[in-house]
This record gives structure tokens, C-alpha cells and sequence, in this order.
């Protein structure tokens, strides 16, 4: 059968961004958010949760360049989904309005337990949280989200006016797009992990042919060579291909690359 990795991967990456990875979250339910906005310097976990938390919707801006915003959840697990053989899980999604072009560098929250504690941190590859409670029990959660403005422009050397909090204005940068409780198929999300790393397996392992070319400095430390070497070398190459050892058509670092590995093929025997 004809061989195209490439078109091969392609259908892969498609057939996981249509099928495998939506297919990760069985359910989802709205979770209820409160939010206090911190008037200047963030504040302790004591201090924000005692504050007069207001109703928040998902799809509100929030804060300010700089400035940040403590989020309360609460919600009930669905009844419905408890699961006592083992196969699906629960997790809490925030998304502060992260861009994923980049892990970090702008908004990012950590996520504390009703008694202070932290649980984990919040960025825009990593907006999970694990919510350990059965179905039919409620959960609670604060989150304190920072409103970091990406501060690069055409580049990292370009001054911005984001860069300090007396020129970045008063006017929100970030829409919170998702809060809410997720059920997750643990057998999908074990496929979907086997998936990316066998795929990413692919570039680290794949055929030399599919990589693509190394700087010849980078294997002899010079992008030259000494034309009597080059003689010697073109003279080798040719007669390896009149004599058949070599193919006639193939790259002349074929040759080098059979060499080297005869050399080390006696080297270790």
C-alpha cells in the first residue's frame, strides 16, 4: 500500500479535533460565580473572602490591565453522574479569556479551597481544576484572577503602554468564556494522550528522510570542506553508485552516513 505519513498525520489531527477530543467531555453544567473586584494591590485569601462578593456572568469583562478580580463558585455535582464503576471523572474548567498561542504572559488565576488552601494555578494551557466530590454533593471553589496585559508589540524590545499600571488604562482586556463543572471519559482521555504522544513520537523517532535537514557545521563544526577531501570523498561517492553499493539517485551523504554506521557496527562488535 502506498506510504504518505504526512497525509496520514493530517487524518490523524483531523480525526482528533472532530471526533476524539470532544468526545473526552460526556457533560457539562453551569456553575454558579460571584466576583469582587480588588480596588488596587491583591489582597490575602482572608481578606478577599470576606468581601461582598456580586453576581457574575460568563461572557462579563473583568478588572483591569494590572488589576485583579476574586471569583467565588459553587455548584452541585449532577446526581446523574455519579460513577461507581470508575470510568469518568470531574474537573472544573475556567477560562479567564486566555489566547493559547502562548502559555503564559497574560491572565492567569490560582485557585483556592473554601478553608484558604491553594489547589493549583490557572493558565491558558493548564484551566482545570479537580472536583473530587460524588454526584449529588456541592463544591466550592474561590479563584484570584490577575489581569497581566500581554505587553508585547511588534516585538519584546518595542515600549508598550500596557507596561505600567499609570498608562494601561482603566478598561478591561479580558471576557471570561468558560465556568463551569465538566464529566470527562477517563478511557478517552487515555486515548487522546496515547494519541498525542505516539504522534509526537513521530518527529523525535521518524524516518531521517522525513526530518528536515541539519547545517553541516552542526555535524563537523564547518560548513566547509577541504577541497582534497572533497576530491576523495566525490571519487568514493562515485564509484560506490558505478559499482551498485550506493544507489545512483541518492543523496552523496547517503554514502557517509553507510560508512559511519559500518564503522560503528565494528567499533561494537
Amino acid at each position: 500500500m502506498f506510504r504518505d505519513d504526512e497525509a496520514t498525520r493530517a487524518r490523524l489531527k483531523r480525526v482528533v479535533r472532530e471526533w476524539v477530543r470532544p468526545a473526552r467531555i460526556i457533560d457539562r453544567v453551569p456553575v454558579e460565580v460571584t466576583s469582587w473586584e480588588v480596588p488596587d494591590e491583591p489582597v490575602s485569601f482572608t481578606e478577599a473572602a470576606a468581601q461582598q462578593f456580586v453576581p457574575f456572568s460568563v461572557g462579563e469583562s473583568w478588572s483591569k490591565p494590572w488589576g485583579t478580580t476574586w471569583f467565588h463558585l459553587r455548584g452541585t455535582v449532577p446526581r446523574v453522574w455519579e460513577d461507581s464503576d470508575g470510568h469518568t471523572r470531574h474537573e472544573l474548567v475556567v477560562d479567564l479569556g486566555f489566547s493559547t498561542v502562548q502559555p503564559g504572559f497574560q491572565a492567569e488565576g490560582t485557585v483556592y479551597r473554601p478553608d484558604g488552601t491553594v489547589v493549583k494555578g490557572l493558565e491558558p494551557l493548564n484551566s482545570w481544576v479537580p472536583v473530587a466530590t460524588l454526584g449529588g454533593e456541592p463544591f466550592e471553589f474561590f479563584v484570584e484572577a490577575a489581569s497581566n496585559p500581554s505587553v508585547m508589540k511588534e516585538d519584546w524590545t518595542t515600549p508598550s503602554e500596557l507596561g505600567l499600571k499609570s498608562t494601561a488604562g482603566t478598561a478591561p482586556i479580558y471576557r471570561v468564556r468558560t465556568m463551569e463543572i465538566q464529566r470527562i471519559d477517563i478511557e478517552v482521555e487515555r486515548l487522546l494522550a496515547e494519541i498525542e504522544v505516539l504522534d509526537g513520537w513521530v518527529d523525535e523517532l521518524g524516518e531521517p528522510r522525513k526530518k528536515k535537514p541539519i547545517p553541516m557545521e552542526t555535524v563537523f563544526g564547518s560548513r566547509t570542506v577541504p577541497s582534497d577531501v572533497a576530491a576523495v570523498i566525490l571519487r568514493a561517492v562515485i564509484r560506490a553508485k558505478e559499482s551498485g553499493d550506493i544507489i545512483m539517485d541518492s543523496d552523496p551523504w547517503r554514502f557517509i552516513e553507510l560508512l559511519a554506521a559500518d564503522y560503528l557496527a565494528g567499533a561494537t562488535a
